[in-house]
């Protein structure tokens, strides 16, 4: 009776523990029904050495024996590292350095990577969906042909990055800052990017069919190309932008300003009689 109560105490302990987020205890075994306690901090600085010494196979076998939810690498500096081969999926990777580092091709599908520093980081042809992104400064990145939906892009710095063909999917993107950004090709159809700043981005080619841009700066422009059918510019600025071919068929136009935009697609009598401001 004892023992059981004793294995009780020990199981609920354990339960709060994961309950209330006390660091995480693996268990080795010694002996045939003896164990001994391991924290977390151990693990996690074993895989920060392995990452830093660029041990691409260790990192992955120790990885693959821990609790994939609770393996964090918080605060890491991995700045310049050569990380195209490690496992980082699912892992935890919140206010790290990863600044001008490789991550070419990886998979970070649910990967924590809040408040991080990635700027100039290669991070092309990655598979970054439904991850955790809000606040990551990714200026001056390269994330060609990356995948981000779902993901969660809130209070992110995509300034100067190269988002070519990107597929932004049902990203989460609010406050984000993508200022002389390239976003040629790229998909954000269907996405609210109220109040964005894009000024100065080359958004060639790129989808924007069925998005919200109300009262988003996107002054200064490359617009050539652009499909923004029934995309909702409601007081959006796009003053100095080049809009051939663009695409504005059902869009909401109401107080868009047009003023010294270059190539307007639509003439400035429709342009007026659509609500939107031009000289």
């Amino acid at each position: 009776m004892v023992n059981r109560i004793i294995v009780a105490g020990i199981v609920a302990s354990i339960m709060i523990g994961i309950i209330i987020g006390v660091e995480y205890i693996d268990f080795e075994t010694i002996n045939e029904g003896e164990t001994i306690q391991k924290t977390s901090d151990d693990n996690t600085q074993k895989l920060i050495e392995l990452l830093e010494s660029n041990k691409v196979s260790e990192f992955n076998k120790l990885k693959e024996t821990l609790d994939l939810n609770r393996i964090s690498l918080e605060g890491a500096n991995l700045q310049g590292k050569d990380l195209r081969e490690m496992n980082l999926e699912r892992v935890h990777i919140m206010n790290a350095t990863l600044q001008n580092a490789n991550l070419q091709g990886l998979i970070l599908v649910y990967t924590n990577m809040k408040d991080t520093n990635l700027q100039g980081a290669d991070l092309h042809n990655v598979d970054i969906s439904r991850a955790w992104l809000s606040g990551v400064n990714l200026q001056d990145a390269y994330l060609k042909n990356t995948h981000v939906g779902d993901s969660n892009l809130k209070f992110a710095n995509l300034q100067g990055a190269n988002l070519e063909g990107v597929n932004f999917g049902a990203a989460d993107i609010f406050e984000t800052n993508f200022q002389n950004s390239t976003l040629q090709g790229a998909n954000l159809s269907g996405i609210t990017l109220e109040k964005l700043i894009f000024a100065g981005a080359d958004m060639q080619f790129a989808n924007l069919k069925y998005s919200t841009l109300q009262g988003a700066n996107l002054q200064y422009a490359n617009m050539k190309n652009i499909n923004l059918e029934n995309t909702d510019l409601r007081g959006a600025n796009l003053s100095n932008a080049n809009l051939l071919y663009a695409k504005l068929n059902n869009a909401n136009l109401i107080n868009t300003n047009f003023v010294d935009v270059k190539n307007l697609p639509i003439s400035k009598d429709e342009a007026k009689q659509r609500g939107s401001i031009v000289n």
